[in-house]
């Protein structure tokens, strides 16, 4: 199941020596919110087993941000009521 890829990502990592190379996506909302990337110089040094645990973290990091953000908008929304029934 050895599958090589290759990208500007992968060779630049290449490049600089690395030969085993993962690239886990931070799903938020369906989004891609940003990568876990990591990298050996030896090869075959990131097993299947490990990618899938990354891909758990990254599902766990972006429910963790989904989280900060919907707590921060519940703050902005809190801060507009107290605005507004200050008014009244």
């Amino acid at each position: 199941m050895k599958e090589k890829t290759t990208g500007p990502v992968c060779l630049h990592c290449h490049k600089m020596g690395y030969k085993s190379i993962a690239l886990t996506p931070v799903w938020v909302k369906g989004q891609i919110m940003g990568l876990i990337h990591v990298a050996d110089r030896g090869e075959d040094k990131l097993p299947l087993e490990i990618v899938c645990l990354l891909e758990n973290v990254g599902l766990i990091l972006g429910s963790a941000i989904r989280r900060v953000q919907v707590c921060e908008a519940l703050g902005r929304s809190e801060e507009r009521l107290r605005v507004l029934s200050s008014r009244l």
